[in-house]
Parts: structure tokens; sequence; C-alpha cells
């Protein structure tokens, strides 16, 4: 698959990036969704954890596989966009009293810490696929 990516020109692959990340991660949480309550019976917290997990996961990866270069610089503007907007939306929910996840303040910070510390680990391992320079530990220092 990474083939047909690579093919493509730059410009084309800036444009498809996050359409596919947003469709992917839209279908994958769907899957990981339905599958979850399949397994389990029913509808519950967790259902909601394994969701936002694997939508946060599949749409970093498959932004990032697709953006051609500066990877490190769009997972660093992607964590801003995202962390303000689930900042915003967390106060937002609070304000108004229009909490979805299991009715809790609780559950909502989770399922963002859950997204935010995903979003995180991703832009610290782009830097180091980046900048591998600086985590060669067989420099010793006298």
């Amino acid at each position: 698959m990474n083939d047909y990516i690579e093919r493509l020109p730059n410009w084309a692959r800036w444009i498809i990036a996050l359409p596919a990340a947003l469709l992917c991660s839209w279908l994958g949480r769907a899957v990981a969704v339905f599958c979850y309550q399949w397994w389990n019976g029913g509808e519950s917290f967790w259902s909601y954890i394994t969701g936002t997990a694997a939508e946060t996961i599949i749409f970093v990866y498959v932004l990032y596989e697709i953006i051609p270069n500066y990877k490190f610089i769009c997972s660093v503007i992607v964590n801003v966009l995202l962390g303000g907007l689930l900042l915003f939306l967390t106060l937002y929910a609070i304000y108004k009293g229009t909490i979805t996840i299991d009715g809790s303040v609780g559950g909502l910070i989770i399922n963002n810490a859950i997204m935010l510390g995903i979003l995180i680990y991703y832009s610290v391992m782009l830097y180091k696929a980046e900048h591998p320079y600086r985590f060669d530990n067989s420099q010793t220092w006298d």
C-alpha cells in the first residue's frame, strides 16, 4: 500500500492526507466499538475508550504515513489544534452540562487524555525518527 502512496506527487499527498485519515479513523472507530460491544454484549464506558483509542491511533498513523515531509512539524500542529479543540469541547460540555460519556466529567477527561497521550507519543516518535543522531547512545562523554 505504501508503494501506491509514494507514487503520488507531494502536492496530491498533502491534499488527500486529512480526508483519508478522517475516513479511516471513523471506520476504525466503528469497527472497534462494534467488536467491543459484540464481544461484551452491550455498550459501556470502555467501549467509548476503545473507540477513542482506535480512532486516534488510526488517524495519526494514516495521516503521518501519507504526509510526504515535515512530519514532526505537522504532528505539533495537529497536537495544538486537537488539544485546543478537546479543551474547548470539554469546557463547553461542563458549562452546558451536556456530557456524553457515561454522564460524568471524569469520563470525558479520561477520553480526552487518552487522545492527547497518543498524539504526544506519536510526536515524540516522529521527532526521534527525524533526528536519530540526537538519540545515539554510542557516544561517550569524558
